[in-house]
Order: C-alpha cells, then sequence, then structure tokens
C-alpha cells in the first residue's frame, strides 16, 4: 500500500518518505539557515583575503570560512566554491533515523580595500631598519636569504643602498628579529624614539649586521 504526501502528493512507491512526508518535502521542516551572501574583504594591492585574518585567497579555506557562518546542526558538510561567485554547501543531517542530503547555495560578495601590510607599505611604515655591512657579495647573499623570509611574515618598504651597505625597512621589529636570528647572525641593536601613542612610547629599532 502507498503513502501519499500530504503536501505534493507524491506515492512512497516514487520516493522515499520520512515520517508522513516524501523526503523532498520533508526537507522543508528542517531547520536550516544559510546567508544568501557572504562578504569578504579582498586587499586589491596584494590581493590576499581576510577571514580569521588576512591569508592567501585559497577556495578550501574560504569554503570552511563560509560554513562556519551557516547555522545547521548537521553531521558532515562539503562546501565547494564555484566559478560562478558563490559557495555550492551539501549538508547530511541525521533527522527522524534519516540520513538526508540538503544543498544550499551561498553567495560571495569580495570587498576591495587594502589590507594593514599594504597600507603600511604605501605610507612608508616602518618599526625596525636592518642595515647589512660587509662586501657586495656577502651582502646581496644576505639579502636574498633575508628578503623572502622578510616578505613573507611583514613587508618591506624600503631598501636603501649606498657604499656602505644596504638598509631595509621592515615593517615589524619582531619579524626583522626573528629573520636575523634564524640567520644566527648577531647584531648590533639601537632604538630611537618615535613618538607616543596611547600613553605609550614608540620606538623604531636599528639592527647593525657584518655579514
Amino acid at each position: 500500500m502507498d503513502f501519499i504526501c500530504p503536501r505534493c502528493g507524491a506515492k512512497s512507491s516514487e520516493k522515499k518518505f520520512v515520517e508522513s512526508f516524501c523526503i523532498d518535502c520533508f526537507k522543508r521542516y528542517i531547520d536550516i539557515d544559510t546567508p544568501a551572501a557572504v562578504e569578504i574583504p579582498v586587499c586589491r594591492q596584494c590581493d590576499r583575503v581576510k577571514l580569521a585574518q588576512w591569508q592567501e585567497k585559497d577556495s578550501e579555506a574560504i569554503g570552511k570560512y563560509i560554513l562556519k557562518q551557516c547555522k545547521v546542526d548537521y553531521d558532515t558538510a562539503k562546501a565547494e566554491v564555484t566559478d560562478r561567485g558563490e559557495c555550492d554547501i551539501s549538508f547530511v543531517i541525521n533527522a527522524k533515523g534519516a540520513r538526508i542530503e540538503v544543498s544550499e547555495h551561498v553567495g560571495i560578495k569580495f570587498l576591495p580595500t587594502m589590507c594593514e601590510n599594504c597600507s603600511r607599505t604605501t605610507s612608508g611604515y616602518f618599526e625596525a631598519i636592518i642595515q647589512l655591512r660587509g662586501s657586495d657579495e656577502n651582502v646581496e647573499k644576505a639579502m636574498q636569504r633575508l628578503m623572502p623570509v622578510l616578505e613573507k611574515n611583514s613587508f618591506i618598504s624600503k631598501i636603501k643602498e649606498d657604499r656602505r651597505g644596504v638598509d631595509l625597512y621592515v615593517g615589524s621589529k619582531q619579524i626583522a628579529a626573528a629573520a636575523i636570528s634564524h640567520m644566527n647572525l648577531t647584531p648590533k641593536i639601537s632604538n630611537k624614539l618615535h613618538g607616543v601613542r596611547d600613553g605609550q612610547r614608540i620606538y623604531r629599532t636599528t639592527f647593525s649586521v657584518r655579514v
């Protein structure tokens, strides 16, 4: 004997039923709260996106971020960013003893802006100066090792060259110190008062390194 769905008239011989409803109509009674679209800031300079923090634009990370914005009690879920500028999400939900798959589409709205690093770079901001001193060959080798680390974890706002060597103006003094330490170099360190912010003195640090 066939059951008939009271909502759409489908028969149990044609569709799977959950209690008195066909599975398609039963899905309408599951509490699923997904946003129509999620806004994600994107840096117009470096093309990084801000999720929990600024990071490289990565489809998998964006999908996971959008999934966290959904209020759904699911067992498993898969989120895939598409070329259409939206995220296809597939939820697997256990309800009334049935394992149900529900698909949703969430739009993605990228908001052009500038990340903190790029904003500071364009304004010439820096917290530290790494002064490389030595032969031209040694200074060049040191720069080739230092710059990828500094640019990955912070930024270099200016490079100044003269007959004494090269000065690298670095956005973060902590990253500058860590990069020098990683190369097993021992710098001479000096601090210069730059200003006062919120009652705290702000210093710029110079690391003088012989290579």
